[in-house]
């Protein structure tokens, strides 16, 4: 089983293909796609670096992914933040604090725009 960092290095790399009714459309993501600044967070430090970002941007764009096939409960896997001209790829699984993201989501003045958030805000 490939890990999420293998996932997107071969979706740098071009190598994922999607099929859309039988047709190969080509990568998923264009090589230029991932050129823009992203950075996977999966240590303290990193979340760090990505908590005083998230934490002073006036607007967020939030998506989250949940496995919730092989869990009674749904199960965080994985936090995308984009800030701008910045996207935050944030790993639950490797044992962070997150709890910052408790005070961002209660302050009025930051604009939080979530991707089919229905289940997002519920389980956040």
């Amino acid at each position: 089983m490939s890990t999420l960092r293998d996932r997107l290095q071969a979706m740098a790399s071009g190598v994922l293909t999607m099929d859309v009714d039988g047709t190969k459309t080509g990568p998923v993501y264009s090589l230029e796609d991932m050129k823009k600044p992203w950075t996977f967070v999966d240590t303290p430090a990193k979340l760090a670096k990505a908590e005083r970002r998230i934490s002073t941007e006036p607007t967020l764009a939030i998506d989250t992914e949940y496995d919730s096939f092989r869990y009674f409960r749904e199960r965080l896997c994985l936090l995308q933040v984009q800030t701008g001209g910045k996207s935050w790829l944030i790993d639950p699984l490797a044992d962070l604090d997150l709890s910052f993201f408790g005070d961002v989501f209660n302050n009025p003045k930051i604009l939080k725009i979530f991707h089919a958030g229905d289940n997002d805000i519920r389980i956040l």
